[in-house]
């Protein structure tokens, strides 16, 4: 009997160590929201914002697969779709291979996920160029990090998908093609210097354009306590006679506070303008209260947001 629990348990750790080794990383994000508006008055109160679930793991030595399942409200119905589903190559010299469903590498905000934004808000150009979902398509990229003195990559995505907001009929299927130029300097050992250029290409002759800037400081003494962003993206369509831009300044004045204001422009037949400002308190990488009031001028529409952040599980450092 002795023997027999000794195998037994011997069984079970092997059982479970291999469990473990093909058993994905798995993080759970959720965003509360309350928002008051003298505008959009149906949407005031209480609301449950957005559930991601992420899974990440290493295929094999060749592949590391990624999938983010969003759990949202949509009028009163819980709805589960796959917002990112995708695999990149492991092993290729300087070069990066991607397929599946994820954001196109079109500027600097449309990579990001909701818990991630610098504001609450997505921009007004990004929201009319993208609508409400961004630019997120079944795809395939490549990415080329060319041998440089400072960090240069190529970005190239190619895909196919629906749009509210760039086709006029919005339930065919159309391609879209993206090319991004990411440039990167470091100025001093605590400052970093970002330039992007892009451009694209989707059915209908839209024609697309996109340049960001970004400066980053961080000290090597005290970057716990002090930091500060500064980040301008101007985009548009031509053929949409469309354009926009947003500016934001972003500090961190304490080890947990952040201070973030932005400035938004938009040219879509009436010109709109609108001020936001945003004081975050972080206790840790894992939670978040982030409250935020703005303010459009066009549509007379002044809004207040209070947004709760909470990450458990595994938490990949988001995009640099």
């Amino acid at each position: 009997m002795f023997l027999l629990f000794i195998s037994s348990s011997a069984f079970a750790q092997e059982w479970s160590s291999r469990g473990s080794i093909f058993n994905p990383d798995i993080g759970v994000n959720t965003l509360f929201l309350y928002q008051h508006s003298n505008k959009e008055k149906d949407f005031n109160g209480f609301s449950f914002q957005e559930m991601e679930l992420q899974f990440v793991a290493d295929v094999d030595p060749y592949f590391r697969a990624q999938l983010i399942l969003a759990v949202e409200n949509e009028d009163g119905a819980i709805l589960v779709e796959p917002e990112e589903a995708y695999a990149e190559t492991l092993r290729l010299k300087n070069t990066l291979v991607k397929f599946g469903k994820y954001y196109f590498n079109f500027g600097k905000h449309n990579l990001l996920h909701p818990h991630n934004f610098p504001l609450i808000n997505r921009p007004l150009i990004n929201e009319a160029l993208f609508g409400e979902e961004g630019l997120n398509l079944p795809a395939l990229g490549a990415a080329y990090l060319v041998p440089l003195p400072w960090y240069f990559e190529i970005l190239a995505d190619w895909g196919q998908g629906n749009s509210e907001t760039l086709y006029e009929d919005p339930d065919k299927r159309n391609q879209f093609l993206s090319l991004h130029l990411k440039n990167l300097w470091d100025l001093n050992p605590d400052t970093t210097l970002e330039f992007g250029l892009t451009g694209g290409s989707a059915a209908e002759d839209n024609k697309l354009w996109q340049t960001d800037l970004t400066i980053r400081w961080r000290p090597m003494v005290g970057g716990k306590y002090h930091a500060l962003e500064w980040q301008t993206e101007i985009m548009g369509n031509d053929t949409q006679e469309l354009w926009g831009f947003y500016s934001h300044l972003k500090y961190q004045f304490w080890e947990r506070w952040w201070l973030t204001y932005r400035y938004d422009y938009l040219d879509q037949e009436s010109i709109q303008r609108r001020n936001g400002l945003m004081l975050v308190f972080a206790p840790s990488e894992f939670s978040a209260f982030r409250l935020q009031g703005d303010y459009n001028s066009a549509l007379n529409d002044t809004r207040v947001l209070l947004q709760f952040n909470l990450t458990i599980g595994a938490h990949p450092a988001h995009r640099y």
